[in-house]
This record gives structure tokens, sequence and C-alpha cells, in this order.
């Protein structure tokens, strides 16, 4: 589920929208994705911000409707510096290390892989060693691993 090609690591980014921009457009010209996608990610982040303030590391779980996708898969952004999102609880501004993005064509599918993910962003171990992280093979390594802890069946349904 976790295609490399959808793992960018150590880039510099000005603003949310910019990030996510670049990550649908790649998403796009690969097939993943409608081009009605871009549009909806950047408009769904604005009214419904992602961010969450974790023990130790900040992420944000971007997301859009199903009917944008054409495929399956996840991205990750772990940007060179911190970007500036919303959090989702406070609506304040908050320095996101981590992106994850879940593109599913299902809501069912949807629901659970947050779900999921939710429960991996209590394993201390796993957000250190996010934060550790040196390379895109290095990020992608290590988050695959937990994800196939989790079962791939989280993942395709």
């Amino acid at each position: 589920m976790l295609n490399q090609d959808f793992v960018y690591f150590d880039e510099e980014y000005t603003s949310v929208q910019q990030l996510l921009s670049l990550v649908a457009k790649d998403l796009y010209e690969k097939g993943y994705v409608k081009e009605t996608y871009e549009q909806a990610i950047i408009s769904r982040e604005e009214k419904y911000p992602t961010g969450l303030k974790l023990a130790g590391l900040n992420i944000a779980i971007c997301h859009t409707e199903p009917q944008n996708v054409t495929k399956n898969t996840l991205f990750l952004v772990k940007p060179a510096h911190p970007v500036l999102f919303r959090n989702a609880e406070t609506l304040d501004k908050l320095p996101v290390e981590l992106v994850i993005g879940l593109v599913f064509t299902d809501g069912k599918l949807h629901l659970k892989n947050l779900s999921y993910l939710a429960q991996l962003f209590t394993n201390q171990q796993f957000i250190q060693e996010i934060k550790q992280v040196t390379s895109k093979e290095e990020l992608t390594t290590i988050f695959s691993n937990f994800l196939e802890k989790g079962g791939k069946e989280k993942w395709n349904d």
C-alpha cells in the first residue's frame, strides 16, 4: 500500500497548499486520483484541519472524499522543516513534522485505516523512529514495517 513514489523526504514547502498541490499533481500524473483531487484536498484541509499534536510528534492526516480517487494508496511527507497546519482541535497553527495522506476509493476502508493510524501513533517506539529517520528509504521501511504488523487487510480490504 505504501508506494515509494509517494514518499517525500526532506523537501521544502512554503505552505500547506503548496505541499498538498505538489503531492496531488504527482498522484494525478500517476493515475491514482482524478483531476478534482487537488482542489478537493486543499478545500477540505481549509474547512476541516487535520493537524494533530501527539506526544513527541506533530502530524497531519490529510484526506478527501472517495469520489476524487481512482486507486488506493497512502502518501507520506516528512518535510525538511515543519509546515504550519491548523490543529484539528484548537484551530491554532501547528508546526507539522509528518503528513500522511489517505487516498482511498471507499469510505469504509478510509475509516478503518484512520482508526489504525490513530492506534499506530500511540506507539512511542514508532514515533521515535519516525523522528530519527535520515532518508526517504528509511522512512518508507519504518512505516511499511509498522503497516505490515497491522495487517495488510486494513489497507487493502
